[in-house]
């Protein structure tokens, strides 16, 4: 494979999400596309995850790489926003990581900087905005929206017709039933689900559900 010239590839966090985008990373053998692999995470600085480097924020831009790619593997919705807008800013390039092991029907399309891991199937006509986290072994059903910003957990069910929107958290064994093409199941921005919630209805913004079937414990 042949490398990139002097461009480098950036991951966002080295946290257990950094490990495992990592590892996707070198089974797809990109790590050999590109002469340099870092990682940044400020509270890791100075370590390494295989021997790739652990930069701080400072420590990175120092660096002034005149040409990068870069994933964010942070499962933080708002904190993955950041990363990603501050790597925008230094004019780097979000690249979508897609594991073989996943299964994409027809008519999917999606944005940038998505990581989908191994197990993973969606099926037709899903819409699919920038820097959508979904983990391993979970569904979205056909004629699905996903905004921008959202993490799927592992082994997380999204029935057909639904519309999650920005920064939505779904929890591991979560799952939301089927919508209709008239009345989609729609999922406020900012909400979280927590694991194994079983949402029956729509759910407005910012809220925070758990259970079976789902109930709100949002603050007030």
């Amino acid at each position: 494979m042949k490398i990139l010239n002097k461009k480098a590839l950036v991951i966002y966090g080295a946290g257990s999400l950094g490990k495992e985008t990592l590892q996707l990373v070198k089974i797809l053998k990109l790590s050999k596309k590109y002469y340099k692999v870092l990682f940044i995470d400020t509270s890791l600085a100075g370590q390494k995850i295989d021997d790739f480097d652990i930069f701080s924020l400072d420590q990175f831009v120092s660096l002034r790489l005149e040409s990068f790619d870069f994933l964010v593997a942070i499962a933080d919705s708002k904190l993955r926003r950041a990363a990603a807008e501050t790597l925008n800013s230094y004019s780097g390039y979000p690249i979508n990581l897609i594991s073989k092991q996943s299964n994409f029907l027809d008519s999917v399309t999606m944005g940038h900087g998505n990581i989908v891991f191994p197990g993973t199937t969606i099926s037709t006509d899903v819409r699919i905005g920038d820097f959508v986290i979904i983990n391993a072994n979970s569904y979205i059903g056909h004629d699905c929206t996903i905004g921008s910003y959202v993490t799927i957990s592992p082994c997380v069910t999204v029935c057909g017709n639904v519309e999650i929107q920005n920064e939505v958290f779904v929890g591991a064994n979560s799952s939301i039933i089927q919508g209709s093409q008239k009345s989609k199941i729609q999922i406020g921005e900012n909400t979280i689900l927590g694991i194994s919630t079983n949402v029956l209805k729509s759910v407005s913004a910012s809220r925070t559900l758990v259970g079976n079937p789902a109930r709100d414990i949002t603050k007030s």
